[in-house]
């Protein structure tokens, strides 16, 4: 190739060379033109940055209301400033949210009034939301949702906005919002008094003392209650939300509300107030009902799938224990059961225990493992139902005893008086429970019938010779379920577990 040649190759390469990198040039500087052009589009839409934590007072307005709120030392917000005439309790969370939501707002899309008014967007009257740190203050007016509710109109220094409809619902929330949304404005362990009535009737009422303990007013004043129950009771009442609050009682006629005759009354009270609500006749085909609370006399709706507490029975709140003495703090047990009649003692500190006259503790684990669940048995038997109207003849008689001794010496006799071939009737120390017990609580697989043969079977293949005071009648089995076959059941070789029976 001659030199003249190869110079014009030369200079053509150069230019293209050129020509490249020029266009490269250009290309990135229209790019970074748009960018920068995106990111002050994307800048002028953020409405605002604050640190939310800072925020200390709300103001809030309406064409309706006006709300000024402070947040205290303790964490909680109140109303300073309102011209509402009702007295509610503030949710806090939700004026958290705002300072949340307000902190890190950023606008969807920028609006083209146009030729429009404000009242095309709801701004001409909005309402005006500010939150202030003590030194700034930061305002939004927030006006209507736009038509297919894909944004909430706002405006921010004279320039309208279209910001998420989710956010701006919240945002312009007003008194609904502000409300506490829990039917029971308290903790459960504020609790100290929880009732419910129907139809004007005491379902139960029930109270804690100087123990800590729960105990039963109404109907069984002498029941053994279960306060891990009561408490867990409370524990879901108080999770309970409302779905809305349309109106006050005084301002309505409660005839439409269905609260002029309420159904069902429920009570909770704390060391320093009263709250008693009042429900509407509902059924199951009802998707919600209303409530009247007596003390600010406020109007709630809420979803029937969450009262179902109101149907809750008083033995729910009770053991199904008529007796609840562990085996370690018991002394003695005295067994009677149609003509069978035998004696337990339990001497735990020096390990010495006996059945009637045999020595249990100088025999092998196997038979000191079948005395303790013998005992176990007992102290495990159980309600079936409560029969608070049930009519004991005066000449009954138990056929059943079962008289308790504990470590102190103090006696606890629980009775057993037929009702028929199936049921007994319940007494302590003489006293009927209002509960009955089903026979199947003894002749059962884990009743004491079967398991005082287990014992009086292991004795015999031990060569030990025993005779109870009385021997065992025969039971006839429930239908509800067979008479164990001790022939083919296994002896335990394990204790039973007490607390897995006991509450």
């Amino acid at each position: 190739m001659n030199t003249k040649k190869t110079r014009i190759i030369t200079i053509i390469m150069a230019l293209l060379l050129v020509g490249a990198i020029g266009g490269y040039i250009a290309v990135d500087k229209s790019k970074t033109a748009e960018e920068n052009k995106l990111a002050q589009e994307n800048a002028e839409l953020r409405l605002f940055n604050f640190n939310s934590d800072s925020i200390s007072k709300i103001d809030f307005s309406n064409e309706e209301v006006n709300y000024s709120l402070e947040l205290s030392s303790d964490g909680t917000w109140n109303i300073t400033e309102t011209n509402y005439t009702h007295e509610f309790l503030v949710n806090s969370y939700y004026l958290n949210s705002i300072c949340s939501y307000m902190s890190e707002l950023t606008a969807l899309k920028k609006i083209d009034i146009g030729e429009n008014s404000l009242s095309a967007y709801g701004l001409e009257n909005p309402t005006v939301l500010t939150c202030s740190d003590g030194i700034n203050s930061y305002t939004l007016y927030l006006g209507d949702a736009s038509a297919t509710q894909e944004y909430y109109y706002v405006m921010l220094n004279d320039k309208v906005y279209g910001i998420d409809y989710d956010t701006g619902e919240v945002l312009a929330g007003g008194t609904a919002y502000l409300k506490d949304p829990y039917l029971v404005p308290v903790s459960e362990t504020e609790i100290t008094e929880t009732a419910i009535q129907k139809s004007g009737e005491t379902i139960f009422s029930l109270e804690t003392r100087e123990d800590n303990l729960w105990h039963m007013l109404s109907p069984l004043p002498e029941a053994n209650v279960n306060s891990a129950q009561v408490n867990s009771f409370l524990t879901s009442v108080t999770r309970i939300q409302v779905e809305g609050y349309p109106a006050y009682a005084e301002e309505v006629n409660l005839t439409e509300y269905g609260l002029d005759k309420p159904e069902y009354v429920f009570t909770v009270g704390t060391a320093d107030k009263e709250y008693i609500f009042k429900f509407a006749p509902f059924s199951g085909e009802d998707k919600t009902t209303y409530f009247v609370e007596e003390s600010t006399g406020q109007i709630g709706t809420i979803l029937t799938n969450s009262i179902g507490f109101l149907e809750a029975k008083p033995e729910e709140m009770l053991s199904t224990k008529p007796i609840s003495l562990a085996y370690e703090d018991a002394q003695e047990l005295q067994v009677t059961v149609d003509n069978l009649h035998f004696d337990m003692k339990m001497h735990h500190a020096d390990g010495k225990y006996q059945l009637d006259e045999i020595q249990i503790d100088e025999l092998d684990s196997n038979i000191n493992n079948l005395f303790k669940n013998l005992y176990l048995t007992v102290s495990n038997i159980s309600y079936e139902e409560m029969k608070l109207d049930a009519e004991i003849p005066e000449e009954a008689k138990p056929t059943c005893e079962f008289n308790f001794v504990s470590q102190d010496g103090t006696e606890t006799k629980l009775s057993l008086i037929p009702a028929d071939d199936t049921l007994y009737y319940a007494m302590i120390n003489g006293e009927y429970t209002g509960f009955t017990i089903r026979r199947r609580s003894l002749s059962s697989n884990t009743g004491v019938l079967t398991y005082f043969e287990k014992i009086t079977d292991a004795l015999t293949e031990a060569g030990i010779e025993y005779t109870p005071s009385a021997v065992i009648s025969e039971p006839e089995p429930d239908e509800e379920e067979q008479a164990p076959d001790s022939d083919t059941e296994e002896e335990p070789t394990e204790i039973i577990s007490e607390e897995t029976i006991s509450e």
